[in-house]
């Protein structure tokens, strides 16, 4: 039996003002994933455990059946997006996770800096390593707004570090890092801001009324560490680098398209092709979409409905055609809530849509929303117990 998941990132909201009191999937017009909720079975999943942080690290690792309340059993997340780039951490070496972000009168503005091009990452990255003067600590520019710092000795891993869509508005007096290392961390953030406030990409950005990059905010930090092998042979195409990291740290198979750029123009067709070749000779495709979180992050339901409407045609469409026509499974997830008016990852059970032999729907007039998913008979509490039922149900 062959299967197909797709993971919208942050596809699940909260009711908004601005969609009418709908939430985006009850607003967006998705007739492939509704039915999906129709002719399958819907319901939630609670793939985060109540008083973990709602990251995307622990939503997809617990989609893709790993336990992530186990003690010690996940990597940080930066480990996971090191991964990602195909870095391998040397003994020593502490990785974390780097956003380019804007703040002004002391307070965080916004966690992505209203999207950071390519080359600004790398203009800015190389500034950060020539402007520091720290030999043993190097940026290494990722997916947008999204980067990567290696310090070479010194295990900052015990420090504790808020994301940072989590202290959006907040002043940075209140929001540093703690624990051991964190002064360390702190004198690095605030040096960094000294560089990049000055910068010729962030001058150009303010001439062009954008919001700059004016600081590097660093948190997830995490020391080198295994993750038990996925079991199937799977396969996974991503525009971004925290999931294709779990991909090659559980050893499947990572697909590269090159118009997979994790944002609300990324290549979903190009996705949806490389995710139906893959199961040539994979059990399993796995399709990752970043952009609904993003336009969360970007505080944009109109923008978050159009990317689900996009996501529903252009990637949904052919795969449910390929899964009807040659009797495959399929399921469609979201890992985590991503509040647009919050603009932040919020707590709560996920819809889940299980399709095709073995998911013979239960009640009728469900569609892929929150509600729906609420009235549905179907609840993971364990949402890492999800994959074996969908896997492996009779």
């Amino acid at each position: 039996m062959k299967h197909l998941l797709v993971i919208g990132d942050g596809m699940a909201d909260l009711p908004l003002a601005a969609l009418e009191g709908r939430t985006p999937l009850t607003a967006a017009r998705m007739p492939n994933a509704d039915r999906l909720a129709a002719e399958g079975r819907l319901g939630r999943a609670s793939f985060i455990p109540e008083g973990m942080d709602p990251g995307s690290d622990l939503g997809i690792l617990s989609i893709l059946g790993y336990d992530v309340a186990a003690p010690d059993s996940v990597p940080a997340r930066a480990v996971l997006e090191a991964a990602g780039r195909g870095i391998t951490l040397g003994p020593g070496e502490t990785v974390l996770r780097v956003n380019f972000c804007t703040v002004a009168d002391g307070a965080l503005l916004d966690a992505s800096a209203g999207g950071v091009r390519r080359e600004e990452a790398e203009a800015l990255s190389e500034a950060l390593n020539e402007g520091l003067q720290e030999p043993e600590l190097r940026f290494i520019p990722g997916v947008g707004y999204r980067a990567l710092a290696i310090l070479a000795a010194g295990d900052l891993s015990p420090v504790r570090c808020q994301p940072p869509s989590g202290v959006l508005g907040r002043p940075l007096s209140a929001s540093w890092p703690s624990g051991a290392g964190a002064e360390r961390l702190r004198a690095v953030m605030e040096r960094a801001q000294a560089v990049l406030e000055v910068h010729e990409v962030n001058a150009v950005r303010r001439d062009l009324g954008e919001s700059p990059a004016n600081f590097a905010w660093l948190w997830a930090p995490g020391v080198p560490m295994a993750l038990r092998p996925f079991g199937p042979r799977a396969a996974l195409v991503a525009g971004v680098d925290l999931p294709k990291g779990i991909a090659r740290l559980a050893g499947m198979t990572v697909l590269e398209v090159s118009g997979a750029t994790g944002d609300a123009e990324t290549d979903l067709a190009g996705k949806a092709a490389a995710a139906l070749k893959s199961l040539e000779t994979h059990d399993l495709a796995v399709v990752h979409v970043e952009a609904p979180d993003e336009a969360s992050h970007a505080g944009d339901p109109q923008g978050k409905v159009k990317v689900l409407e996009r996501l529903d045609a252009e990637l949904l469409g052919p795969l449910l055609a390929a899964a009807e026509k040659n009797g495959w499974r399929m399921a469609l997830v979201t890992d985590h809530v991503s509040g647009t008016e919050a603009r932040a990852h919020l707590p709560g059970a996920v819809p889940v849509a299980l399709w095709g032999p073995g998911f013979a729907p239960v009640r009728e007039g469900l569609a892929y929303d929150e509600a729906s998913a609420e009235r549905a008979d179907l609840h993971f509490e364990a949402g890492h117990e999800m994959m074996e039922y969908f896997l492996k149900r009779r």
